[in-house]
């Protein structure tokens, strides 16, 4: 083969991967896996949890909003156990708050609009600048809260090495897939 004929065969290979989006394809499956270890087991991308440090209070009062759900309607109980209604809930702790509203696994400071966000919709969509370029874009105000959580909590929206190895596992499938027709 002449340095030509090499040349046309690579041109070949990168139009080939260009015309069937195999990047976006890959990117959008590690996307799938990088957001279930972040947004569904709530882990830092060391692979340890990302958890509540802060001091647990006597007590709070959950409503919506801030929080995403309000509760069950039920006061701080007095002393003989009785709890008035009042419109939001009252938790012991935050913990216990979180497990009131169903949240008690899911990362609380992951949910709402930053997850939204960063996942540009209900599944998890890179978006594709070019055919070789697919990035993740989110507003300023998720920008904020990803670096304030950075630097309290750890780093999260950096990949694993496993996200990496499974990365490059999802481009050669989907080239061999969409480009080789190779099933």
């Amino acid at each position: 083969m002449t340095n030509a004929g090499l040349i046309e065969r690579l041109q070949g290979i990168k139009d080939g991967i260009g015309s069937a989006h195999v990047l976006f394809v890959a990117t959008t499956s590690t996307m799938d896996l990088q957001s279930e270890r972040v947004w569904g087991r709530g882990e830092l991308t060391d692979g340890s949890k990302l958890g509540y440090n802060g001091p647990t209070p006597k007590g709070i009062y959950i409503y919506s909003p801030p929080w995403p759900k309000k509760g069950n309607g039920k006061g701080k109980p007095n002393k003989e156990g009785k709890s008035r209604k009042i419109k939001g809930t009252w938790a012991p702790s935050y913990i216990a708050g979180k497990g009131l509203i169903g949240r008690g696994d899911t990362p609380f400071e992951l949910t709402g609009a930053l997850r939204k966000d960063w996942l540009g919709g209900a599944s998890p969509t890179p978006n594709e600048d070019t055919p070789y370029r697919c990035t993740i874009s989110v507003g300023q105000e998720s920008l904020d809260k990803i670096d304030g959580l950075t630097e309290t909590k750890g780093e999260f929206i950096r990949l694993t090495a496993a996200e990496i190895q499974a990365h490059h596992r999802h481009v050669l499938e989907a080239y061999q897939l969409l480009v080789l027709n190779v099933r």
